[in-house]
């Protein structure tokens, strides 16, 4: 019990400590045409408690087509070929979430990243995706208002998308 609440008290220092984001760099993101989203599998509780991946993907969809960012559909992207696909650029998704003890609380962890295609140096022919642009928070919630884990979500991909347009002026 007592590791428990020792473990509540820094995840909840965690949130009060601002954190710099040295890899959030927006020239990364110059030349980027569009992205894939690519949401992780929530957990069954968070997903008890109506955060669900078909939601995250919906809103972060929508979010990017608000802002004139192009979004390739899971149609599109199985239609390409396979050489193709492996360099396709992607926002990736991952939601971790975990009720503390019996309180009516939830700890969560939002990661929002890019993974872009690369080539290495030493091997032109050697081509995968790799983290280019990334954000994290950390949050709680109460049991009645998760929802807050898509506010906090949205903070998340408006930092990328104010980088993207700042990247990328029409």
């Amino acid at each position: 019990m007592k590791t428990k609440v020792l473990m509540l008290a820094g995840l909840l220092l965690a949130v009060m400590v601002p954190k710099a984001h040295p890899s959030a760099d927006s020239d990364n993101l110059r030349g980027l045409r569009g992205v894939r989203v690519l949401v992780e599998s929530v957990k069954p509780d968070l997903e008890k408690e109506g955060v669900t991946k078909a939601q995250l993907t919906n809103r972060v969809e929508v979010k990017l087509r608000q802002a004139g960012i192009e979004v390739i559909t899971r149609k599109e992207y199985e239609k390409m070929p396979l050489e193709q696909r492996v360099i396709v650029p992607a926002l990736y998704v991952e939601v971790e979430g975990i009720r503390i003890m019996d309180l009516p609380l939830y700890a969560y962890c939002l990661s929002l990243e890019v993974l872009d295609g690369v080539i290495f140096l030493r091997d032109k022919q050697m081509k995968t995706l790799a983290g280019t642009w990334t954000r994290h928070a950390i949050g709680y919630s109460g049991l009645s208002n998760v929802s807050e884990i898509y506010n906090h979500l949205g903070d998340l991909l408006d930092g990328f998308i104010n980088d993207y347009l700042a990247a990328n002026p029409k």
